[in-house]
Parts: structure tokens; C-alpha cells; sequence
């Protein structure tokens, strides 16, 4: 029960919440160990390397002798995989995530922006309980709903039979139960759904208030194991109102606690072998065992020992030389194994492209990099979406006109395949020129997303020649579509997020790239004559109106119609596009002209507006200057803009803000205090509608309603009014952390952070708008340390309109 060698191999995860640390180690396929990072991040020095990673945002990965590297994925607790590679796992409120794009692949496009690496694949936060309803700390409202799920574990012991294959099991100690989903294969990833039978129930559900199952394992007999915290109260302290820790007791249980095993009625469970005293041959036999664990330790073993006399067998089953002995779970632990023992050949691998099941040619291609990228190419016309996948992936880590051949027949082959484009694009940072030449060269054309991409790796990399042909290519025909106005449109938004415009670059430009340049001039009459046209299509006039305003030559009128594209007789979807581009072009007076139509605004539409204006510094000063006047009244300002006013960077527009919103009273306790008899107050939940519109929708998503950037107030309407509304920093998750990028174009962007890679950052606005953000875009990046949520709403919610509010989120 102890280890013979206690040695640090990697400091400096940050020690938050314990709840929030990092925690659980997976052997994966690959021979890496995979961790969640439980949400409190760090940053992480390896102690053989020296080499530091920021986790934040991430989960990781790492070997004993010192690498160490991030990977897709934010799990809180318990990451776990499947019999084929694949990743899960989840957070408190969510049942299952599937973590199916490869940071590594990212990495290496510092071009790519990419907002999730997760797919949510349940349908429903719904469970069951069995138990008696005990009062909680928090979140009474949230009772039947999921608020504690954790280690998402898949079923991988081969006992409980086939209709399990799919199991995912998964922990959920506050409801007192462990939920089931299964998995459906959709596309690269998966949908999840209830088992059958268990459409109002769940796998399993005590009457035992205290048993808190918290982490599940699929154990070498084919059970699956519980462990079982058996505790009175799950919660950390820091969610519960120091009134009721004065009347539990907090550790109730801390010196108890069990394991359950779960097994199926008359099953025999498996005899659990000694695989470190079976002989070489005969352990590389229990690769081909129903029960994963016992694969997983086979292959850790087979590489610790490192026995030469392993191979030809490992090749055999490799290969699937042994058709219709082994499984393909065994031929995929054959190739990894070999992998790691650094005996895997081109002949294995070849044949290994060619097996009957798509999961094994999945990895052989994931295996063909360092040296045999080429080889893969066998797999181009492979008909699982998850090989071409991996085969635009793998194709990127190769050079050569093979490789860029490759890249192109998977792009206009699959132009529809989000998936398959994302993968592409990831490859083509040093492939662009050579892609573009061979891609405008052929009449078939891959997504105008891609082609914008390219153009985008074309202006940032240097390759001029390249941009010249394509520009050429798109001036060349008379009659003009939607589809080249968005190809320039994507050149534009290139030169945009590195702080040029189409004239600037042009100064610079080499003779035959300046020449391509100017016969662009009549796409930019051409948009601006469609974005006008009452009479063009939607989609058309969505494609044109990106040019307005930004050719070679500037045109006020331009600005003009883009202010009055706003007005409420334009289609959202036109309004919208407008405001995107007015954010992308010079204009010194945008603070009156939207002013000037201010009456014309939908409350969505002045929700935009005013985030468009407090995204660059001179335009802030004109609205300030506006507010101060009286040309625009202080309650049209929402709260969260109005903090992000009073918490501006700009010490100047910080002091004129707090002096026109005034100052938030910081002595919290004296405002909740105020509160104190909020509970014997009878709210009228229609006049609580009104209050959640006006106050709270813009960050707040309720009964389908507002925008979601803070949680959803139907988990949060029962917590402590200290808590949640008066004193909105007391206990802020990090998730919900306001954080200031001011990018290279120097536009300001507030908001949460919700997804990391190594290139990009996601960001949801106080609109709920999402923004992607290239990490080479950005020139500065602060947290504000506070939650978007602002303190101060005391004044314009005193306590019978606070009343109101409640009455209005618990359904009363």
C-alpha cells in the first residue's frame, strides 16, 4: 500500500476550491496519462524539462519522464475514454461532454480560430431521485435537474453484455443516484440519449440521503464500481450562507464513506488476472480481452518490459493478419503498443490502412505521422467521416505535392463537412500558396469558408503571388456572385484583425498583387449597389454589405446606409451584418448618427449599439460626452454596460462614468441588511417579468429569454440573495470572470472567457454574443477579477421589486 518512489515530476497547479483541483489519471491509447484540470488551471513546469504550460482552460496530458502538453477539454472531475480513443467528461450542471477536436492539431495554425473542442451530446438535464427531498443549502428550484455531475465514466467491462456498449455512467451524488446515458455515433462525435427503461428512472438511485457516489471505475471483473463519499452535505461551504453552517454539521461522514460493486443478476464475474507474471506471448494475448482494463495494463506492461519477442506477434494482430480471431479493440492496442515500443513498420501500418473496421484505419492514419503521412493518402476515399477526419489531420504534419493534392480532393470533396473543413484548415498554414494555385486552378471549389482562410494564411504569411492569382480569379467574370463577395470579404476581415485596411495594404503591395488589387474596385460597386437593393435576396444583400465602406476608395454614403441598415424595417440578420462591419471601418461621427436613429432601435438592436460604441476608446468619449449632455438618457444604459463603464482601463473615462452612474455602495453587508426581511414580501411575478427584461436579460438567460453569459437564473433563483444578486463577487465562479482583450486593431472586447486552444480565446459579450479571437491578434488581455454581474442593482431593485424579480424566476 505504498509507493516505492515518491518523486515531483510537475509543480504549480493552482490549489483553489476542492471541489476545483486538478485530479484523475487515464492511461490513454497513445501511452500518455490524461488528467482533468478540475478548473482552477495554473501554470505547470515539468521538473525533467523545465518546460512551463498554462492550463488554464484545458485539461493535460503527460509522460513519467517528463513531457507534458494541454488537450481539448475543461473537465471538472473525472476524465475518462472509451474503447476507441474517445474523450469525456462534464461539469456540475452538464451530463456529458465529448471532447472530439485534437489541440495538438490546432497548435500549429496560429490562423485558426476555433470556438468549441466539446460537443454536448445529451439532450436533457433532467433526472430522477428516489430519496427525500432534504432542504439545500442552494439551488432549491433546481431539484430534478442535474447540479452535481461527475467522473463520466463509459462502460468498457464486456460483462453486463451488448446493449451496454455504449454506457456512459455518470455520478451525481446531490440527487443521491448514477445517471446512464448512451452513446450514438453522429458524424465525428456522438449523441446521447436515456437508456431504455429508464426513460423516467434512473441506472441507479438510493433512498439514502448520504450516499454521495462520486467516482466510477470499470473494474477488472467486469463490474463497475462506486465509490461513495456517504456524507450529509456535499457542498462546499464557501455555496452555503454561514446561517445554516451554523446549524449542520459540515463533517458529517468525513470518517465513513464505501465502495459499491455493481454487477448484472446471476452474472460470474471475471477471474482477475496476474498480467505481470505471464510470459511475454501470452501477455500480449490478453490484448484481445473483452475487459479494458485489462487491455489497458496488458499494453503498459508489454512496453515496460520491452521484449523484442513481442513484435511478430503484435505485427500479426496488428495487421489483422489473424482475420477473424482478434477484435479490433486488440489490433488497435497492437498498433500502439508497437508504437510505443518504437517497432511499428511501413508494412504494418499499410495493411492496418486497409482493415475491415474504420476505428483501427482511424488510427493507423493518426499513426502514419513522423515519416508516412504519404502512405495515408490510401484513406481518401474512405467513407467514415471520423478516417477523413484524421486524414486531413495527419496529411498537415507532412510536406510535399502529395500532401497539398490531399488537402484539396478532401476540401472539395467535402465542403459541407464542417468537420473535415476545420481539419483542413488546421493542415494548410504551410500549404496555403501551393493550395490556392491548385484550388483556383480546377473548376471545383471547396467552402468559401476555407477559401477565406487560405486568403487570410496568404496575406499573413507573404505569399503575395498566391493572393494575386486568386484576386485575379475573382475580378475575372462579369457577373458576380455572393460567394466571391464573401471570399473578399474574408480578405478584408484578414487585413482588419491585424489593423490594416484595403488601402493600406495595397501601399505595400508588389506590382502584380497591386494591380489584382484594383480590379476589385468593381466588386465593391457591385455590393454597394445590392446592399441598398430592396429588391435583392437576403442572403445577397448579407454578402454585400461586409464590402461597404472599406475598397480602396473611401465613400461616406457608404456609412450612411450602413446606419440606416439599422433601423427596425431591416431584417435582424441585416442589421446584425451591418453593426459588424460598422465596427470594422473609420468613422469619427458613429456616435451621432446612431444616436440619431436611437428611436428607430429594437431594445436588441440599442444592446448592440451601445457594445459597439464602448469597443474603441474615442468612441466611448462621444458617448460619455452624449450621456453627460442628455442627448441619451443614464437608464438606457444597462447595468453590465454600465459597470464596464465604471471599470474602465481609462482612469479618465472611469471617473466620468462613476460620476454620471454614481457610486455603488461597496459596504455590501449594510445593503443586505436592507434585505433582511425579503422573505415575508408577496411578489408579483408579472411585474418580475418586466424587472428581469430591464435589469437582468441582457446577461441573463431565463424561459428562453435574454442572453447567456452569466448562468441561468432557473438554477440560481433559490440561492442566497447575498449571494447571487446584492453581492455578486462574494463567491464568483471563475467561469463567470469578467476579463478586458484589447486587440491589435485596437478594439476593446469584454466579456467570459468560455473556450481556450492554443490559438485562439472565445469570448461572450454582455450581448451574448460570441467572439472568436486569434491569440496572435491580441496586443493585451486583463481579468477584472470581478463578475460581469455588477453590484449596485440595490437601485433599481429595492426590496418589493426585488420580491418581484424572485416571484417572476421561481415560477411563483
Amino acid at each position: 500500500g505504498r509507493a516505492d518512489v515518491r518523486k515531483v515530476l510537475f509543480t504549480g497547479f493552482n490549489q483553489g476550491n476542492q471541489q476545483h483541483r486538478m485530479n484523475g489519471f487515464a492511461l490513454g491509447l497513445d501511452n500518455w496519462i490524461y488528467a482533468a484540470n478540475g478548473d482552477s488551471g495554473g501554470t505547470v513546469t515539468s521538473k525533467a524539462t523545465g518546460k512551463r504550460t498554462n492550463i488554464n482552460g484545458r485539461d493535460f496530458r503527460f509522460k513519467v519522464t517528463g513531457e507534458f502538453e494541454t488537450v481539448a477539454g475543461q473537465t471538472q472531475f473525472g476524465r475518462w475514454r472509451d474503447d476507441w480513443g474517445n474523450w469525456f467528461g462534464n461539469n456540475n450542471p452538464n451530463w456529458l461532454w465529448h471532447y472530439h477536436v485534437p489541440l495538438r492539431y490546432l497548435a500549429r495554425n496560429p490562423q485558426l480560430a476555433v470556438g468549441a473542442t466539446r460537443r454536448n451530446t445529451f439532450s436533457s438535464n433532467r433526472c430522477f431521485p428516489i430519496s427525500a427531498k432534504m432542504k439545500r443549502p442552494n439551488n432549491p428550484q433546481s431539484y430534478g435537474h442535474v447540479t452535481s455531475a461527475c467522473s463520466a465514466q463509459p462502460y468498457r467491462g464486456g460483462l453486463f453484455g451488448k446493449e451496454f456498449a455504449r454506457s456512459v455512467f455518470i455520478s451525481e451524488p446531490v440527487h443521491n443516484l448514477v445517471h446512464q446515458e448512451v452513446l450514438v455515433p453522429d458524424g465525428v462525435s456522438f449523441k446521447s440519449h436515456r437508456a431504455a427503461g429508464e426513460e423516467k428512472s434512473e441506472f441507479l438511485a438510493s433512498t439514502d440521503n448520504w450516499f454521495r457516489p462520486t467516482q466510477i471505475k470499470t473494474g477488472p471483473d467486469g463490474a463497475l464500481y462506486i465509490g461513495d463519499m456517504y456524507r450529509l452535505i456535499i457542498e462546499h461551504p464557501e455555496w452555503i450562507p454561514a446561517a445554516m453552517q451554523s446549524r449542520v454539521d459540515l463533517r458529517a461522514g468525513h470518517d465513513k464513506g464505501r465502495i459499491w460493486k455493481v454487477v448484472p443478476k446471476g452474472a460470474k464475474l471475471r477471474n482477475i488476472p496476474r498480467l505481470d507474471k505471464l510470459p511475454t506471448q501470452q501477455l500480449v494475448w490478453a490484448l484481445d480481452h473483452p475487459n479494458g482494463w485489462q487491455r489497458n495494463n496488458a499494453q503498459r506492461l508489454l512496453i515496460e518490459r520491452n521484449d523484442p519477442k513481442s513484435h511478430q506477434l503484435l505485427g500479426s494482430i496488428a495487421a489483422n493478419m489473424l482475420r477473424g480471431i482478434v477484435s479490433p479493440q486488440a489490433r488497435i492496442h497492437s498498433l500502439h503498443t508497437l508504437a510505443g515500443l518504437g517497432a511499428l513498420n511501413k508494412e504494418t501500418l499499410a495493411r492496418a490502412l486497409r482493415d475491415d473496421h474504420p476505428a483501427v484505419r482511424e488510427h493507423a492514419v493518426r499513426l502514419c505521422e513522423g515519416g508516412n503521412e504519404a502512405l495515408a493518402r490510401q484513406c481518401l476515399t474512405d467513407k467514415s467521416p471520423r478516417v477523413l477526419r484524421q486524414l486531413a489531420f495527419t496529411l498537415g504534419e507532412g510536406k510535399g505535392k502529395l500532401v497539398t493534392e490531399g488537402l484539396v480532393y478532401l476540401a472539395v470533396q467535402h465542403p459541407k463537412n464542417a468537420d473535415i473543413q476545420l481539419a483542413v484548415k488546421s493542415s494548410a498554414a504551410p500549404h496555403a500558396a501551393a493550395m490556392l494555385k491548385q484550388i483556383f486552378s480546377q473548376k471545383g471549389r471547396p467552402s468559401v469558408d476555407l477559401s477565406n482562410h487560405l486568403l487570410q494564411l496568404a496575406t499573413s504569411g507573404g505569399q503575395q503571388e498566391a493572393l494575386a492569382a486568386v484576386l485575379n480569379d475573382l475580378t475575372g467574370d462579369q457577373l458576380v456572385t455572393a460567394g466571391e463577395l464573401t471570399i473578399l470579404a474574408g480578405l478584408l476581415d484578414a487585413l482588419h484583425a491585424r489593423g490594416q485596411s484595403l488601402i493600406d495594404f495595397r501601399k505595400t503591395a508588389p506590382p502584380k498583387l497591386k494591380a489584382a488589387l484594383t480590379k476589385t474596385a468593381a466588386l465593391f460597386k457591385h455590393a454597394r449597389a445590392t446592399a441598398a437593393n430592396p429588391n435583392a435576396t437576403l442572403a445577397e444583400r448579407q454578402a454585400a454589405i461586409p464590402l461597404l465602406a472599406r475598397g480602396l476608395t473611401p465613400i461616406d454614403a457608404d456609412k450612411k446606409t450602413l446606419v440606416q441598415l439599422l433601423a427596425a424595417e431591416h431584417p435582424p440578420a441585416l442589421q446584425k451584418t451591418a453593426f459588424a462591419t460598422l465596427r470594422k471601418v473609420h468613422q469619427p461621427h458613429l456616435v451621432s448618427a446612431l444616436l440619431g436613429s436611437w428611436k428607430t432601435f429594437s431594445p436588441a438592436i440599442r444592446a448592440e449599439a451601445i457594445e459597439t460604441l464602448l469597443s474603441r476608446p474615442a468612441w466611448t468619449q462621444a458617448l460619455l460626452a452624449a450621456l453627460e449632455k442628455g442627448n441619451l438618457a443614464a437608464n438606457q444604459i444597462s447595468p453590465a454596460h454600465r459597470q464596464k463603464l465604471t471599470k474602465h482601463t481609462d482612469a479618465t473615462l472611469r471617473a466620468r462614468a462613476t460620476k454620471l452612474f454614481g457610486k455603488v455602495d461597496l459596504d455590501r453587508a449594510k445593503v443586505i441588511a436592507r434585505y433582511a426581511g425579503l422573505e415575508k414580501l408577496k411578489g408579483n411575478a408579472e411585474d418580475g417579468a418586466f424587472l428581469f427584461k430591464a435589469n437582468c436579460a441582457v446577461c441573463h438567460r431565463y424561459k428562453n429569454q435574454g442572453n447567456p453569459v452569466g448562468p441561468d437564473l432557473a438554477t440560481l433563483a433559490g440561492k442566497p440573495i447575498a449571494d447571487c444578486i446584492l453581492d455578486p463577487n462574494r463567491a464568483v465562479e471563475d467561469k463567470y470572470v469578467g476579463y478586458v482583450i484589447i486587440t491589435r486593431n485596437a478594439t476593446a472586447h469584454t466579456g467570459v472567457i468560455t473556450a481556450e486552444t492554443p490559438t485562439s480565446l472565445t469570448l461572450r459579450t454582455a450581448i451574448g454574443a460570441e467572439q472568436i479571437i486569434l491569440r496572435t491578434n491580441i496586443k493585451t488581455l486583463q481579468s477584472t477579477g470581478l463578475s460581469l454581474m455588477p453590484p449596485g442593482l440595490e437601485a433599481a431593485l429595492p426590496p418589493a421589486a426585488m420580491a418581484d424579480l424572485l416571484a417572476y424566476l421561481r415560477g411563483e
